[in-house]
C-alpha cells in the first residue's frame, strides 16, 4: 500500500514537472539542489563521501564545490524527468545540443 502511495505520488509530481517550461525545470532544479547542498539529506550524505573517496587530492573548498555541482546536476536531471516522460518526442528532441 505505501508503495503505491509512493509511486502515485511520484507520478504526479513528474506531471506537474511537465507543465513547466525547460527552463523552469533547470530553474527548480538548482533550487532544489541548493537545499539538498545545505541540508543533511541522505542524498547529500552520501555524495559528501563519494566525492571524498574519489577527489581526495582535492581541498576541502574545491571538494565543497563538487559536492554542490553534483546535487544540482541531480536534482536538474530529476526536475527534467517530467518534461521528458511527457512531452511530445519532438518537443524534447528539439531541446537537444551538440
Amino acid at each position: 500500500m505505501k508503495e503505491k502511495i509512493l509511486a502515485w505520488l511520484v507520478t504526479r509530481v513528474l506531471k506537474l514537472l511537465a507543465l513547466l517550461s525547460y527552463a523552469n525545470t533547470q530553474r527548480l532544479g538548482r533550487f532544489v539542489g541548493r537545499i539538498l547542498w545545505m541540508g543533511d539529506s541522505s542524498l547529500m550524505r552520501v555524495t559528501k563521501v563519494n566525492v571524498e573517496l574519489a577527489f581526495p587530492e582535492l581541498s576541502n573548498d574545491e571538494q565543497q564545490a563538487l559536492i554542490k555541482s553534483s546535487l544540482t546536476e541531480t536534482s536538474k536531471l530529476f526536475c527534467e524527468f517530467g518534461a521528458m516522460w511527457e512531452w511530445p518526442i519532438e518537443k524534447s528532441l528539439s531541446l537537444i545540443q551538440s
